[in-house]
């Protein structure tokens, strides 16, 4: 794994071997991305339904979804565009201990940033490294009141978990463990970014260039989403694939798959094409 600086000497992500983006950049990604909403509230429906939150239809979870992430992605770009110094420990305001019941500033603590919609299912997961100071490990869509319940949030604990080690591997820890904090407090402020610094060597992170786009072209994208969102519901209901429907529209499976996730710029043409394929209205008409 290696560490990847996102904004202001503030805030870092992790970007795990193999993956081509680092875990904010994705996280953000995937909240976007209408095909893998659906698919995991599908997959996820006993929790989505009968669970935690209270009850929620699919599409009412995806698109709630899609704009909290959008509403959480505006903050960290807010804060993005302040230096560390002007943040004054903002990130400290979305970052809170992973433990509920933690008061106690502890080595490395495992952190958690939510969405800012009420009982937010949205979850960042960080560890903190000191104040205003943050390593992204990952994140989930959690739907059930504790993160053992499910095995996608059962990962997130080993990936911060072994985050940690790894930290410590790097010496990113004082041995005396901040017992000495408010003496040394700037020394060892200093020397820890620099050490991340240091270990932010690889391909710098995408997230911010993606956010930009993303505010810059959001009306036609919610229009794309909403569209891709129709359009998987209306397969899932006939019992279509993908693959079934590039062929009734005589385009590439590749091409299907760029609709599905809601981010394609479609022409009126190949909008009414999959009105007629799937027999349903995309967009409303006067």
């Amino acid at each position: 794994m290696e560490i990847v600086r996102i904004f202001a000497d503030c805030l870092y992500a992790v970007r795990y071997d193999s993956e081509e983006a680092d875990e904010f950049e994705r996280l953000f990604d995937q909240w976007q991305d209408i095909e893998y909403l659906e698919n995991f509230f599908e997959n996820n429906k006993q929790d989505l339904q009968h669970g935690f939150y209270g009850t929620f239809s699919i599409e009412e979870a995806v698109k709630a979804t899609r704009e909290e992430a959008r509403r959480l992605q505006q903050d960290f770009r807010r804060m993005a565009r302040k230096t560390a110094t002007e943040q004054n420990r903002g990130l400290d305001t979305l970052f809170k201990p992973l433990d509920n019941n933690q008061y106690r500033l502890i080595e490395l603590m495992k952190s958690k940033a939510k969405g800012n919609r009420n009982r937010s299912w949205l979850r960042i997961y960080a560890i903190k490294v000191d104040a205003n100071l943050y390593v992204v490990t990952g994140g989930a869509i959690k739907l059930t009141a504790t993160m053992k319940e499910r095995t996608h949030t059962q990962k997130e604990l080993q990936k911060i978990d072994r985050c940690r080690e790894y930290m410590r591997m790097q010496g990113l820890i004082d041995e005396r463990t901040f017992k000495e904090l408010e003496i040394w407090e700037t020394m060892k402020t200093e020397s820890i970014k620099d050490k991340l610094n240091k270990l932010a060597v690889g391909a710098p992170s995408k997230w911010l260039e993606k956010a930009e786009w993303s505010e810059a072209n959001e009306a036609w994208l919610n229009k794309s989403a909403d569209i891709a969102l129709k359009v998987l519901r209306a397969l899932r209901e006939k019992g279509m694939t993908q693959k079934d429907l590039a062929e009734k529209l005589d385009v590439s499976p590749q091409q299907v798959s760029k609709i599905v996730k809601g981010k394609e710029n479609l022409t009126l043409e190949t909008i009414s094409r999959l009105e007629d394929v799937l027999g349903t209205k995309l967009i409303a008409t006067l």
